[in-house]
């Protein structure tokens, strides 16, 4: 009788058991713990993170790159020049980005808004081949970037 005198107390005051509503709620960029007072059932967040593990994926439009993201391009003619993020958009980290870049033919590709381009293949110029081509962008200090370019070749194609 005490027992379900106590249960009809604790439902009174809005008291929800542990069985139906988790402690923590972990969410993809979140960590949200429920507030621990009396009948309070609201989550408030404790860790917030940005996803490192995803990469939106942009159009380009007027030639701007979008950092962590991969950016779908196509090059008509002999000559591209795409922008680089110009900040960064969570500080403390390095900033990536990739470009897919899709060429009709052979062409020369800039790109602005570094301070520096390396390469690691000693290259001094950055160029492309008919098809699909792949660039990578890897932040080596503020505004210093190595920069790789790989022409693609389709192995497999679902149908």
């Amino acid at each position: 009788m005490r027992r379900a005198a106590l249960i009809a107390a604790l439902a009174a005051f809005g008291v929800v058991f542990a069985a139906s509503r988790p402690d923590v709620l972990v969410k993809p960029n979140a960590i949200y713990a429920r507030r621990g007072s009396l009948g309070a059932n609201d989550y408030v967040a404790t860790n917030v993170a940005p996803c490192v593990s995803a990469y939106a994926i942009r159009e380009v439009r007027d030639g701007r790159l979008h950092d962590r993201a991969v950016n779908v391009a196509t090059i008509d003619g002999t000559e591209a020049e795409f922008a680089l993020p110009s900040r960064r958009t969570v500080a403390g980290f390095a900033r990536g980005l990739i470009v897919s870049a899709t060429a009709s033919t052979n062409a020369v590709v800039r790109f602005t808004g570094a301070n520096s381009l390396y390469r690691s293949d000693g290259e001094e110029t950055l160029s492309v081949e008919p098809g699909l081509n792949v660039f990578s962008f890897i932040e080596i200090s503020n505004g210093d970037y190595i920069v790789e370019v790989r022409p693609l070749v389709l192995i497999k194609e679902d149908n």
